[in-house]
C-alpha cells in the first residue's frame, strides 16, 4: 500500500507542476510554432528515410501515419503542404537559401520545446551568447530529426514485415491460427508504442539544459506514448461525430491539425512533468530539494520553493 501511495504522489506532483508551470499556455505556444515547422520537419525526415527506401515510399509512409492521426482530409492537406514546401529551387543561391530556410523552420519548434522543458526543470539561463545558444539548440534539434528519420525507417521495415506476415496469415495460417489478424494488430500497436516511447525519451533526455539520466525519462515517455495513442482514438471519434470539418469549411482541415498538435503538446508537457516528479521522488534527484512547492501528499516530505527560473530564451523562427 505504501508503494502505491508513493506512485500516486508522483502523479499528483506531476499534475501540480503541470498547473503551476501554466502548461496550457506553453502548449499553445508550442502548437503555434509546430504549425510553421511541420512542413520543413517532414521534408527533412522524408529526405533521411528516403536514403534507404526512396523519397516516394518515405513520403507515403509519413503521410499515412499523419492521416491516421488527423483524418483523411487533414492528411491530404498536409500532403499538399509538404509537396509545395519541398518544391526544388533552381540555381545555387536559391538552393542554399531554400535549404537554410528548411533547416531553420524545422528546428524552430525544438527551440520552443527546450524553452518549455527548461521552465519545467527550473533551469537558469545559460551563461552564453544568444547566437551560441541558438546554434547549440538547433544542432540538438537536427540530431533529434535524424532520430525521427531513423524511427520512420524502423516503422517502414515493421510495416513491410507485418504486411508479409498478414498475407501469409490470410492464407496457409488462417486455418491454424484464426486469431492471427488480431495478434498482428496487437503487435503493431506495441511496436508503435515502443517507437513513440523511444522518441519521447530522447527528447526529454537531450533537449533540456540540465543533466537528466536515462533511467529518469522512461516513465514519462511511456505514459506520453500511451496518451498519444489514446488521443488518436479520441480525436478520431471527435472528427466522426462533431462535424468540425463542415462547420469550418475550407479551414476545417487546418483546425483538425491544430487541435491534434495542441493535444499532443499538452500531453507532452504532462509527460515532462511526470519525468521531473519521478526524478525528484524516486529517481536520480530524490536526494535533492524539489524544484517546485509540492502538494501535501501522504508519505512525502514538504518541498521547498526554488527561486523563479530565469528565461532560457524564446523560440526564434
Amino acid at each position: 500500500m505504501e508503494h502505491l501511495r508513493r506512485w500516486w504522489a508522483i502523479v499528483v506532483d506531476a499534475a501540480y507542476g503541470w498547473i503551476n508551470d501554466d502548461a496550457m499556455s506553453m502548449a499553445a505556444s508550442i502548437a503555434f510554432y509546430t504549425i510553421f515547422s511541420l512542413a520543413p520537419l517532414a521534408i527533412l525526415v522524408i529526405a533521411l528515410a528516403g536514403l534507404v527506401f526512396g523519397d516516394e515510399a518515405a513520403r507515403g509512409a509519413l503521410v499515412d501515419q499523419l492521416s491516421a492521426l488527423v483524418g483523411r482530409e487533414a492528411g491530404q492537406t498536409l500532403q499538399d503542404l509538404i509537396a509545395r514546401a519541398g518544391a526544388r529551387e533552381t540555381g545555387l543561391v536559391a538552393s542554399i537559401i531554400g535549404i537554410g530556410t528548411i533547416i531553420v523552420g524545422a528546428t524552430t519548434v525544438f527551440v520552443e520545446l527546450q524553452t518549455a522543458l527548461n521552465r519545467i526543470w527550473k533551469v537558469a539561463a545559460p551563461q552564453e551568447s544568444t547566437i551560441t545558444w541558438l546554434v547549440r539548440v538547433r544542432l540538438k534539434a537536427l540530431a533529434l530529426i535524424g532520430a525521427i528519420g531513423f524511427l520512420l525507417i524502423v516503422s517502414l521495415v515493421v510495416s513491410a514485415a507485418l504486411a508479409a506476415v498478414g498475407t501469409w496469415a490470410t492464407g496457409w495460417a488462417a486455418g491454424y491460427l484464426p486469431a492471427m489478424p488480431s495478434l498482428l494488430w496487437l503487435f503493431d500497436m506495441v511496436v508503435s508504442w515502443t517507437v513513440l516511447t523511444g522518441l519521447f525519451a530522447m527528447i526529454y533526455r537531450i533537449l533540456p539544459d540540465t543533466r537528466i539520466r536515462w533511467t529518469d525519462v522512461w516513465l514519462g515517455a511511456a505514459v506520453n506514448a500511451f496518451l498519444f495513442a489514446v488521443g488518436k482514438f479520441l480525436i478520431g471519434f471527435y472528427i466522426a461525430t462533431s462535424g468540425v470539418v463542415t462547420v469550418y469549411g475550407a479551414a476545417g482541415s487546418f483546425v483538425l491539425i491544430l487541435l491534434w498538435v495542441y493535444y499532443s503538446a499538452v500531453i507532452f508537457l504532462f509527460g515532462a512533468e511526470l519525468t521531473r516528479a519521478y526524478s525528484e521522488r524516486k529517481g536520480s534527484r530524490s536526494h535533492h530539494p524539489p524544484s517546485i512547492d509540492r502538494p501535501a501528499t501522504e508519505g512525502s516530505s514538504t518541498g521547498r520553493s526554488s527561486p523563479a527560473p530565469a528565461s532560457s530564451g524564446s523560440a526564434v523562427p
